[in-house]
Protein backbone atom coordinates (compact mmCIF):
# COMPACT_ATOMS: atom_id res chain seq x y z
CA UNK A 1 0.00 0.00 0.00
CA UNK A 2 0.92 3.75 -0.74
CA UNK A 3 2.62 5.48 1.97
CA UNK A 4 0.31 8.23 2.49
CA UNK A 5 3.26 10.93 3.96
CA UNK A 6 5.70 9.53 1.27
CA UNK A 7 4.16 9.06 -2.48
CA UNK A 8 7.38 10.40 -3.64
CA UNK A 9 9.80 7.91 -3.12
CA UNK A 10 9.80 6.32 -7.09
CA UNK A 11 10.37 9.58 -8.36
CA UNK A 12 12.67 10.89 -5.50
CA UNK A 13 15.04 7.55 -6.14
CA UNK A 14 15.41 7.88 -9.94
CA UNK A 15 14.82 10.92 -10.89
CA UNK A 16 14.50 13.89 -7.96
CA UNK A 17 12.39 15.73 -9.35
CA UNK A 18 9.01 15.47 -11.31
CA UNK A 19 6.71 17.52 -13.35
CA UNK A 20 2.59 18.14 -12.21
CA UNK A 21 0.76 20.72 -11.72
CA UNK A 22 -2.15 21.57 -9.41
CA UNK A 23 -5.45 23.23 -10.79
CA UNK A 24 -4.03 24.22 -13.76
CA UNK A 25 -0.65 25.72 -12.31
CA UNK A 26 2.34 23.33 -13.90
CA UNK A 27 5.68 23.36 -12.12
CA UNK A 28 8.96 21.21 -11.51
CA UNK A 29 8.84 19.75 -8.30
CA UNK A 30 12.20 18.92 -6.60
CA UNK A 31 12.35 15.84 -4.56
CA UNK A 32 15.74 15.74 -2.73
CA UNK A 33 17.04 16.90 0.30
CA UNK A 34 20.20 18.18 -0.73
CA UNK A 35 18.28 19.55 -4.20
CA UNK A 36 15.80 21.19 -1.86
CA UNK A 37 18.77 23.30 0.45
CA UNK A 38 20.37 24.25 -2.91
CA UNK A 39 17.23 25.77 -4.26
CA UNK A 40 16.31 27.48 -0.26
CA UNK A 41 20.01 28.72 0.10
CA UNK A 42 19.39 30.67 -3.35
CA UNK A 43 17.12 33.38 -3.41
CA UNK A 44 18.98 35.25 -5.89
CA UNK A 45 18.46 33.00 -8.65
CA UNK A 46 15.22 30.96 -6.91
CA UNK A 47 13.08 33.99 -6.02
CA UNK A 48 10.29 34.40 -3.95
CA UNK A 49 9.41 38.44 -4.54
CA UNK A 50 6.07 36.95 -6.42
CA UNK A 51 3.34 37.83 -4.52
CA UNK A 52 0.83 35.14 -4.29
CA UNK A 53 3.07 32.57 -6.02
CA UNK A 54 4.93 31.07 -3.16
CA UNK A 55 1.68 28.37 -2.55
CA UNK A 56 1.29 26.60 -5.35
CA UNK A 57 -1.48 27.01 -6.97
CA UNK A 58 -1.57 30.84 -6.07
CA UNK A 59 -3.64 32.66 -3.94
CA UNK A 60 -4.58 35.67 -6.18
CA UNK A 61 -8.12 34.87 -5.06
CA UNK A 62 -7.93 34.37 -1.91
CA UNK A 63 -6.69 37.05 -0.23
CA UNK A 64 -5.71 40.54 -1.16
CA UNK A 65 -2.01 41.22 -0.58
CA UNK A 66 1.08 39.71 -0.43
CA UNK A 67 2.48 37.94 2.88
CA UNK A 68 5.26 38.96 4.03
CA UNK A 69 8.30 38.85 5.21
CA UNK A 70 7.61 35.36 3.11
CA UNK A 71 6.84 36.75 -0.10
CA UNK A 72 10.45 38.87 -0.43
CA UNK A 73 13.64 38.12 -0.89
CA UNK A 74 16.72 39.92 0.65
CA UNK A 75 18.24 42.30 1.62
CA UNK A 76 14.41 43.13 1.78
CA UNK A 77 13.31 39.73 3.45
CA UNK A 78 15.95 40.70 6.06
CA UNK A 79 14.64 43.94 7.13
CA UNK A 80 11.20 42.46 7.54
CA UNK A 81 12.19 39.58 9.34
CA UNK A 82 13.31 41.88 11.93
CA UNK A 83 10.43 43.44 12.28
CA UNK A 84 8.70 39.87 13.48
CA UNK A 85 11.45 39.06 16.27
CA UNK A 86 9.92 41.28 18.86
CA UNK A 87 6.93 38.52 18.30
CA UNK A 88 8.22 35.35 17.57
CA UNK A 89 12.01 35.14 18.12
CA UNK A 90 12.75 32.08 20.47
CA UNK A 91 13.00 34.36 23.67
CA UNK A 92 9.58 36.59 22.71
CA UNK A 93 7.55 33.13 22.71
CA UNK A 94 9.44 31.59 25.81
CA UNK A 95 7.99 34.80 27.79
CA UNK A 96 4.03 33.18 27.50
CA UNK A 97 5.67 29.61 28.80
CA UNK A 98 3.37 29.47 31.92
CA UNK A 99 0.51 31.23 30.19
CA UNK A 100 0.17 28.57 27.20
CA UNK A 101 0.46 25.25 29.41
CA UNK A 102 -2.10 26.73 31.71
CA UNK A 103 -4.68 27.23 28.53
CA UNK A 104 -3.51 23.61 27.61
CA UNK A 105 -4.02 21.91 30.83
CA UNK A 106 -7.60 23.21 30.59
CA UNK A 107 -8.38 22.38 27.70
CA UNK A 108 -6.89 18.94 28.20
CA UNK A 109 -8.81 18.49 31.69
CA UNK A 110 -12.10 19.09 30.02
CA UNK A 111 -11.23 16.00 27.80
CA UNK A 112 -10.22 14.00 30.59
CA UNK A 113 -13.38 14.95 32.48
CA UNK A 114 -15.02 13.95 29.71
CA UNK A 115 -13.59 10.86 28.74
CA UNK A 116 -12.86 11.31 25.39
CA UNK A 117 -12.33 14.97 22.90
CA UNK A 118 -12.23 15.67 19.53
CA UNK A 119 -8.23 16.66 19.29
CA UNK A 120 -8.68 19.67 16.31
CA UNK A 121 -11.24 21.46 17.15
CA UNK A 122 -11.49 21.00 20.96
CA UNK A 123 -7.64 21.11 21.69
CA UNK A 124 -5.18 21.64 18.73
CA UNK A 125 -6.51 24.49 16.95
CA UNK A 126 -7.94 26.52 20.19
CA UNK A 127 -4.69 25.63 22.04
CA UNK A 128 -2.66 27.30 18.73
CA UNK A 129 -5.10 30.39 18.46
CA UNK A 130 -5.11 31.08 22.48
CA UNK A 131 -1.28 31.19 22.37
CA UNK A 132 -1.57 33.26 19.45
CA UNK A 133 -3.58 35.98 21.12
CA UNK A 134 -0.66 35.76 23.92
CA UNK A 135 1.90 36.44 21.30
CA UNK A 136 0.21 39.28 19.84
CA UNK A 137 -1.10 40.76 22.72
CA UNK A 138 -4.27 40.67 21.58
CA UNK A 139 -7.40 40.21 23.20
CA UNK A 140 -8.33 36.85 24.41
CA UNK A 141 -12.12 37.46 23.79
CA UNK A 142 -10.79 38.05 20.14
CA UNK A 143 -9.91 33.82 19.85
CA UNK A 144 -13.91 32.59 19.29
CA UNK A 145 -13.91 34.94 16.36
CA UNK A 146 -10.37 33.20 15.07
CA UNK A 147 -11.70 29.81 15.83
CA UNK A 148 -14.25 30.27 12.62
CA UNK A 149 -12.26 30.39 10.24
CA UNK A 150 -10.91 26.53 11.08
CA UNK A 151 -7.72 25.05 10.42
CA UNK A 152 -7.27 26.74 6.66
CA UNK A 153 -8.18 30.12 7.68
CA UNK A 154 -7.25 31.41 3.91
CA UNK A 155 -9.58 29.20 2.48
CA UNK A 156 -12.69 29.48 5.16
CA UNK A 157 -15.31 31.26 3.35
CA UNK A 158 -16.97 33.30 4.88
CA UNK A 159 -19.30 35.84 2.53
CA UNK A 160 -21.68 33.39 0.01
CA UNK A 161 -20.40 33.61 -3.51
CA UNK A 162 -17.09 34.69 -2.56
CA UNK A 163 -13.53 33.08 -2.70
CA UNK A 164 -11.45 32.96 0.65
CA UNK A 165 -12.40 34.24 4.06
CA UNK A 166 -13.36 37.83 3.90
CA UNK A 167 -13.47 37.87 7.30
CA UNK A 168 -10.21 37.39 8.35
CA UNK A 169 -9.50 40.15 5.76
CA UNK A 170 -12.13 42.60 7.64
CA UNK A 171 -10.69 42.20 10.80
CA UNK A 172 -7.18 42.75 9.67
CA UNK A 173 -8.55 45.81 8.07
CA UNK A 174 -9.96 47.63 10.92
CA UNK A 175 -7.09 46.19 13.30
CA UNK A 176 -4.13 47.93 10.76
CA UNK A 177 -6.28 50.95 10.73
CA UNK A 178 -6.91 51.10 14.34
CA UNK A 179 -3.28 50.74 15.30
CA UNK A 180 -2.34 53.65 12.33
CA UNK A 181 -4.68 55.79 14.00
CA UNK A 182 -3.95 54.82 17.60
CA UNK A 183 -0.45 52.80 18.02
CA UNK A 184 -1.22 49.96 21.06
CA UNK A 185 1.16 47.98 22.40
CA UNK A 186 -0.06 44.89 20.71
CA UNK A 187 1.63 43.35 17.29
CA UNK A 188 -0.54 45.83 15.24
CA UNK A 189 0.69 49.11 17.20
CA UNK A 190 3.96 47.30 16.65
CA UNK A 191 3.59 47.40 12.84
CA UNK A 192 2.47 50.95 12.63
CA UNK A 193 5.78 52.19 14.69
CA UNK A 194 7.86 50.56 12.74
CA UNK A 195 9.80 51.42 9.92
CA UNK A 196 12.17 50.05 6.54
CA UNK A 197 14.30 51.81 4.45
CA UNK A 198 13.60 54.99 6.66
CA UNK A 199 10.31 54.75 5.84
CA UNK A 200 7.91 53.44 7.94
CA UNK A 201 5.57 50.38 6.94
CA UNK A 202 2.57 50.98 4.32
CA UNK A 203 -0.80 50.25 5.47
CA UNK A 204 -0.68 46.57 3.12
CA UNK A 205 2.68 45.61 4.19
CA UNK A 206 1.31 46.09 7.93
CA UNK A 207 -2.21 44.18 6.07
CA UNK A 208 0.71 41.27 4.60
CA UNK A 209 2.53 40.60 7.76
CA UNK A 210 -0.61 40.37 9.69
CA UNK A 211 -2.21 37.61 6.83
CA UNK A 212 0.62 35.63 7.46
CA UNK A 213 0.35 35.51 11.45
CA UNK A 214 -2.84 34.78 10.94
CA UNK A 215 -2.80 32.16 8.43
CA UNK A 216 0.86 31.09 8.19
CA UNK A 217 1.19 28.66 11.38
CA UNK A 218 -1.93 26.97 12.20
CA UNK A 219 -2.11 24.19 9.29
CA UNK A 220 1.63 23.46 10.87
CA UNK A 221 0.88 23.25 14.72
CA UNK A 222 -2.68 22.07 14.16
CA UNK A 223 -1.50 18.94 11.72
CA UNK A 224 1.63 17.92 13.47
CA UNK A 225 0.14 18.33 16.88
CA UNK A 226 -2.99 16.14 15.51
CA UNK A 227 -0.54 13.95 13.67
CA UNK A 228 1.73 12.78 16.81
CA UNK A 229 -1.46 11.92 18.96
CA UNK A 230 -3.04 9.53 16.06
CA UNK A 231 0.23 8.23 16.19
CA UNK A 232 0.54 7.70 20.14
CA UNK A 233 -2.97 6.74 20.53
CA UNK A 234 -2.07 3.77 17.90
CA UNK A 235 1.39 3.19 19.08
CA UNK A 236 1.16 1.86 22.54
CA UNK A 237 4.90 1.58 23.22
CA UNK A 238 5.86 5.25 22.03
CA UNK A 239 2.75 6.31 24.19
CA UNK A 240 4.47 4.57 26.99
CA UNK A 241 7.86 5.95 25.95
CA UNK A 242 7.09 9.91 26.69
CA UNK A 243 4.78 9.13 29.22
CA UNK A 244 7.38 7.78 31.16
CA UNK A 245 10.21 9.77 30.39
CA UNK A 246 9.00 13.25 28.99
CA UNK A 247 11.80 15.16 28.89
CA UNK A 248 12.10 12.63 25.46
CA UNK A 249 9.62 15.36 23.94
CA UNK A 250 11.66 17.66 22.16
CA UNK A 251 13.26 15.66 20.11
CA UNK A 252 9.78 13.45 19.59
CA UNK A 253 9.05 16.63 18.35
CA UNK A 254 11.47 17.14 15.64
CA UNK A 255 10.88 13.03 14.50
CA UNK A 256 7.00 13.87 14.23
CA UNK A 257 7.66 16.95 11.92
CA UNK A 258 9.69 15.00 9.51
CA UNK A 259 7.99 11.76 9.35
CA UNK A 260 4.84 13.73 8.84
CA UNK A 261 5.83 17.25 7.36
CA UNK A 262 2.51 19.32 7.95
CA UNK A 263 3.18 21.70 4.82
CA UNK A 264 4.10 19.62 1.93
CA UNK A 265 6.09 22.42 -0.24
CA UNK A 266 6.33 25.46 -1.15
CA UNK A 267 6.96 27.44 -4.06
CA UNK A 268 10.31 29.22 -6.05
CA UNK A 269 10.22 30.92 -9.21
CA UNK A 270 13.77 30.72 -11.16
CA UNK A 271 15.13 33.95 -12.18
CA UNK A 272 17.73 32.62 -14.69
CA UNK A 273 18.02 29.13 -16.56
CA UNK A 274 19.71 26.82 -13.83
CA UNK A 275 20.29 23.38 -13.23
CA UNK A 276 19.50 21.56 -10.12
CA UNK A 277 19.68 17.63 -10.14
CA UNK A 278 20.41 17.27 -13.48
CA UNK A 279 17.38 19.09 -14.81
CA UNK A 280 17.91 22.71 -16.75
CA UNK A 281 14.93 25.04 -15.29
CA UNK A 282 14.68 28.08 -17.75
CA UNK A 283 14.23 31.60 -16.51
CA UNK A 284 10.78 32.33 -15.13
CA UNK A 285 9.55 28.76 -14.66
CA UNK A 286 7.86 27.77 -11.08
CA UNK A 287 9.41 25.32 -8.92
CA UNK A 288 8.01 23.89 -6.03
CA UNK A 289 10.55 22.58 -3.01
CA UNK A 290 8.84 19.36 -1.19
CA UNK A 291 9.73 19.46 2.40
CA UNK A 292 7.69 16.30 2.73
CA UNK A 293 9.63 14.20 0.26
CA UNK A 294 12.87 15.52 1.42
CA UNK A 295 12.15 14.66 5.06
CA UNK A 296 11.98 10.80 3.49
CA UNK A 297 15.32 11.22 1.47
CA UNK A 298 17.09 7.81 3.06
CA UNK A 299 20.78 9.59 1.32
CA UNK A 300 20.19 12.12 4.44
CA UNK A 301 17.83 9.71 7.31
CA UNK A 302 18.64 6.51 7.63
CA UNK A 303 15.77 4.28 7.49
CA UNK A 304 13.79 7.24 6.89
CA UNK A 305 10.55 5.43 6.46
CA UNK A 306 10.67 4.34 10.45
CA UNK A 307 9.67 6.93 12.71
CA UNK A 308 12.16 6.96 15.54
CA UNK A 309 10.99 9.13 18.74
CA UNK A 310 15.12 9.20 19.74
CA UNK A 311 16.62 10.26 16.29
CA UNK A 312 19.47 12.33 16.76
CA UNK A 313 20.66 14.10 14.67
CA UNK A 314 17.75 15.38 12.56
CA UNK A 315 18.18 17.45 9.78
CA UNK A 316 14.59 17.45 8.50
CA UNK A 317 13.50 21.02 6.55
CA UNK A 318 9.52 20.83 7.45
CA UNK A 319 10.13 24.69 8.61
CA UNK A 320 12.06 24.91 5.70
CA UNK A 321 16.11 26.12 4.85
CA UNK A 322 17.92 29.18 4.13
CA UNK A 323 17.18 32.80 4.94
CA UNK A 324 13.46 31.83 4.24
CA UNK A 325 13.05 29.08 7.59
CA UNK A 326 9.84 29.58 8.69
CA UNK A 327 10.17 32.48 10.80
CA UNK A 328 7.19 31.32 13.69
CA UNK A 329 9.08 28.23 14.05
CA UNK A 330 10.00 28.75 17.88
CA UNK A 331 6.46 29.77 18.46
CA UNK A 332 5.13 26.59 17.00
CA UNK A 333 7.76 23.89 18.54
CA UNK A 334 6.79 26.04 22.20
CA UNK A 335 3.03 25.43 21.67
CA UNK A 336 3.49 21.44 20.93
CA UNK A 337 6.19 20.69 23.26
CA UNK A 338 3.36 21.96 25.68
CA UNK A 339 0.54 20.52 24.23
CA UNK A 340 2.15 16.97 24.05
CA UNK A 341 3.65 17.18 27.56
CA UNK A 342 0.30 18.33 29.30
CA UNK A 343 -1.46 15.38 27.44
CA UNK A 344 1.15 12.75 28.70
CA UNK A 345 1.03 14.26 32.14
CA UNK A 346 -2.92 14.62 32.64
CA UNK A 347 -4.09 11.55 30.49
CA UNK A 348 -3.23 7.83 31.56
CA UNK A 349 -4.11 6.58 28.21
CA UNK A 350 -4.92 7.97 24.75
CA UNK A 351 -7.10 5.63 22.28
CA UNK A 352 -8.68 5.96 18.96
CA UNK A 353 -12.43 6.82 19.60
CA UNK A 354 -13.71 6.77 16.16
CA UNK A 355 -12.29 6.64 12.68
CA UNK A 356 -10.25 9.81 11.91
CA UNK A 357 -10.43 12.06 8.80
CA UNK A 358 -7.23 12.77 7.10
CA UNK A 359 -7.03 15.75 5.68
CA UNK A 360 -5.44 15.31 2.22
CA UNK A 361 -2.96 18.03 0.40
CA UNK A 362 -3.83 16.86 -3.24
CA UNK A 363 -0.72 17.50 -5.56
CA UNK A 364 -1.21 16.19 -8.94
CA UNK A 365 0.05 13.10 -9.47
CA UNK A 366 -0.72 12.18 -5.95
CA UNK A 367 -2.60 13.07 -2.33
CA UNK A 368 -0.06 13.63 0.62
CA UNK A 369 -1.93 13.04 4.47
CA UNK A 370 -0.81 16.45 6.19
CA UNK A 371 -2.63 15.90 9.20
CA UNK A 372 -6.64 15.32 10.44
CA UNK A 373 -9.32 17.14 10.09
CA UNK A 374 -11.16 15.07 12.64
CA UNK A 375 -9.45 12.64 15.41
CA UNK A 376 -11.45 11.88 18.30
CA UNK A 377 -9.79 10.03 21.17
CA UNK A 378 -10.01 8.34 24.22
CA UNK A 379 -8.82 9.67 27.23
CA UNK A 380 -7.56 7.94 30.81
CA UNK A 381 -8.20 9.43 34.04
CA UNK A 382 -5.30 9.43 36.10
CA UNK A 383 -5.72 7.85 39.30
Amino acid sequence: MTDPYDPFRDARESTGSIDTEIAGTAFTMFLRHEDLRRICRDPRTFTSDTPFRVPIPPEHDIRPTAQLPIESDPPMHTAYRRLMDPYFSRPAVGRHRDAIRRVAESLVDAGVANGRFEVVGEFALPLFLHSLALFLGRPEGEVARWLTWGTQALAAETQPGVRGNTDLNVYIDAAVDAAIDAPGDDFFGHLARSSVDERPLTRDEMRGFANLAFAGGRQTVVYALTNALHHLAVSPNDWRLLAGEPDRIPVAIEEFLRFMTPITHLGRTATVEVEVGGRVIPAGQLVSICYASANRDESTFERADELRLDRKPNRHVAFGHGPHTCVGAPMARLVLQIGLECVVDRCASLELAADPQPHFDQIGFAAVQQGYDTLELLCGRRG
